[in-house]
């Protein structure tokens, strides 16, 4: 679902400290609550 994912990564970018580490927020870490 790839509205589920740009909805997950926008919420989830706001949040996150300047140079934490991105990588849960790759598509294919990605898992569907």
């Amino acid at each position: 679902e790839p509205y589920a994912y740009l909805r997950h990564i926008l919420t989830e970018l706001p949040a996150r400290a300047p140079g934490a580490d991105m990588t849960d927020l790759l598509p294919f870490n990605f898992k569907k609550s």
